[in-house]
């Protein structure tokens, strides 16, 4: 054994950019999907137009919710 301890992987620092990346774009997509849910319905009514808009924003939750989840090294959920 070496007294440095263990080798580091030379792609370590490449994946935790991306994870943190992938973190704070799954955070964003949650904030603006979640503003376009709650703005569309307390503002439009259910009109055709904010039901198409509640459906994009629910899938943006269910891909930001996806992103947040995985980003770490450990077991998605």
């Amino acid at each position: 054994m070496s007294a440095r301890g263990a080798k580091r992987n030379a792609d370590e620092p490449v994946r935790m950019a991306t994870d943190e990346r992938q973190l704070w774009t799954g955070v964003a997509l949650l904030v603006v999907a979640g503003a376009v849910l709650f703005g569309g319905v307390a503002i439009g009514g259910l009109d055709a137009l904010s039901q198409a808009t509640g459906a994009v924003a629910v899938l943006g939750l269910a891909g930001g919710a996806v992103l947040v989840g995985t980003a770490g090294d450990g077991r998605p959920v």
